[in-house]
């Protein structure tokens, strides 16, 4: 009977954390890897809205390499008047204290742009940014 008591514990305590809520908005509410492991890869842009609008992505394209030492490369790629415009910024990332903001500082800048962790999911990055009155998503998906 005590060892029954304690498996239905031990089940209960399982149970609670797994349906526990989640640091981020969207998930995931349970992980078996730590927040960096899927934070850290290559990822790229499969949506952007602004304040609840989707941008059009057809002659636009963005990468990111997230790599486990604290840096960052992101390409960004559109076309205008069928001319291909093409730039790369690189820098530091890190989590904010509870890890539920990215903080991109690009080299040679001061200022780091703060991003609100909505999904960290290993198939799955959603990052909102609030810049004034604009309201930022971004989706992104393994490369």
């Amino acid at each position: 009977m005590k060892k029954l008591m304690i498996y239905s514990f031990a089940l209960f305590m399982l149970g609670a954390s797994v349906t526990s809520c989640s640091k981020y908005e969207e998930g995931p509410n349970f992980a078996l890897s730590s927040k960096k492991s899927r934070l850290v890869g290559e990822w790229k842009l499969v949506k952007l809205s602004e304040n609840g609008t989707d941008a059009d992505l057809t002659n636009y394209s963005s990468t990111a390499s997230i790599k486990d030492d604290g840096s960052y490369k992101m390409n960004v790629t559109y076309t205008t008047f069928g001319i291909p415009i093409s730039f790369d910024s690189d820098g530091k990332w890190e989590f904010n204290d509870d890890k539920t903001q990215v903080l991109f500082t690009e080299t040679g800048e001061s200022t780091s742009t703060n991003l609100i962790i909505l999904k960290l999911a290993s198939k799955e990055l959603k990052l909102k940014e609030v810049d004034g009155s604009d309201v930022i998503i971004s989706s992104y998906e393994p490369q």
